[in-house]
C-alpha cells in the first residue's frame, strides 16, 4: 500500500529530525551533558580568584604584626597561621575599624595595639580586609602552617 504524506507531517517529521540533531550536537559540545554546570563567567571568575591566591600565596609576609596607622597596611599582604594571634597596630591619632566581615570587625585605638585571634575561620584561605570605610585595603593569608 502506497500512502502518501502530506505536505504538514513532512514539515513536522523534519522539524522534529532537526531539533533532535540540534540537541546531540549541543550534547557534543557541552561534553556529553545537556547542561552546563558553569557559566564562562563563572569559570574565569574561578580561574582569577585561583591565580589571586597563587599570587598572594607567593608575596605575602610571614608576620603576627600588622601596621594600620592612616588605613596604610604594612605588610599589605600577610601571612599567618590558623590561631594566631596578630597585632593590629595604629599609630594614627585616629582610631580606625578593621573590618573582614560584618561578624568580625574590630577597632585600634589611636596610637595603640589590638590582638586578634585568627580562629574565628574554619578553613585556611586568603580574606580581604577594610579600614575604615575604605575597600579592601589589604590582605591575609591563613593557613595551617
Amino acid at each position: 500500500m502506497n500512502q502518501t504524506k502530506s505536505p504538514a507531517t513532512i514539515i513536522v517529521t523534519a522539524a522534529v529530525v532537526v531539533i533532535v540533531i540540534i540537541i546531540g550536537a549541543l550534547y557534543y559540545v557541552q561534553g556529553g551533558s545537556t547542561r552546563s554546570t558553569m557559566t564562562q563567567e563563572q569559570e574565569l571568575a574561578q580561574q582569577k580568584g585561583a591565580e589571586f591566591v597563587q599570587n598572594v600565596a607567593q608575596v605575602a609576609e610571614k608576620t603576627t604584626s600588622i601596621d594600620i596607622s592612616d588605613c596604610t597596611p604594612d605588610p599589605q599582604q600577610a601571612h599567618f597561621k590558623m590561631g594566631a594571634n596578630v597585632r593590629f597596630v595604629n599609630n594614627s591619632d585616629v582610631p580606625h575599624t578593621i573590618s573582614f566581615s560584618p561578624d568580625h570587625t574590630f577597632v585600634v585605638g589611636k596610637s595603640s595595639r589590638k590582638y586578634v585571634v585568627f580562629d574565628f575561620w574554619k578553613f585556611p584561605g586568603v580574606r580581604k580586609y577594610s579600614c575604615d570605610t575604605n575597600s579592601s585595603v589589604g590582605v591575609v593569608y591563613v593557613t595551617n602552617e
